[in-house]
């Protein structure tokens, strides 16, 4: 092979490599915190619920009804299926770049800053999810609120803890992926 030719071997498997970086470090940002729902009692467009901004997380729980509470766990099923698709995305591109001189350092390297803000991305948004479950779970019992209610919100909470806790799951193995 050319100088050449290797030269745009390498310049290829940097841009795919790079590329993917920048995909795995934004589903650590975009997938950790966030519990998507739609809240069609509100909105002909939906609704996205967010925890950790600014809104009450409690209020906007209330606010769903089962179809809503059954798409914020849809979304967030949905968010775990893309993290393992990301999975997937290391795996080829460990394998692409063997046959590229130098390529398992471009890899090594890029998955090495791609792993550190990352996981300090997922660590610092799960703290903040969970804060803001727990506070939304010791509010919900002096909430002003029927029991039924109630009840259907705490079942909310369960099942976003739950979720929260299988994202959490799937994006370390992401970060493990791309320690391999």
């Amino acid at each position: 092979m050319k100088n050449n030719e290797i030269s745009k071997e390498i310049s290829a498997a940097r841009t795919r490599v790079g590329g993917f970086v920048l995909a795995a470090a934004a589903a650590g940002f975009l997938f950790a915190a966030p519990a998507m729902a739609h809240d069609h009692e509100h909105s002909d467009h939906g609704h996205t619920l967010t925890i950790g901004d600014d809104e009450d997380l409690l209020e906007k729980l209330i606010a769903l009804d089962e179809e809503g509470i059954a798409h914020m766990r849809a979304d967030i099923a949905e968010a775990r299926a893309d993290i393992e698709e990301a999975i997937k995305d290391v795996e080829e591109a460990r394998e692409e770049v063997k046959s590229v001189p130098g390529g398992r350092w471009i890899v090594r390297i890029a998955f090495t800053a791609a792993r550190a803000a990352t996981s300090e991305a997922v660590k610092e948004a799960m703290e903040e999810a969970r804060e803001a479950i727990d506070d939304a779970e010791r509010r919900l019992a002096t909430a002003d609120v029927s029991d039924e209610e109630r009840v259907e919100t705490q079942g909310a909470i369960d099942g976003l803890r739950e979720d929260l806790d299988d994202l959490e799951v799937a994006l370390n193995e992401l970060i493990a992926a791309m320690h391999a």
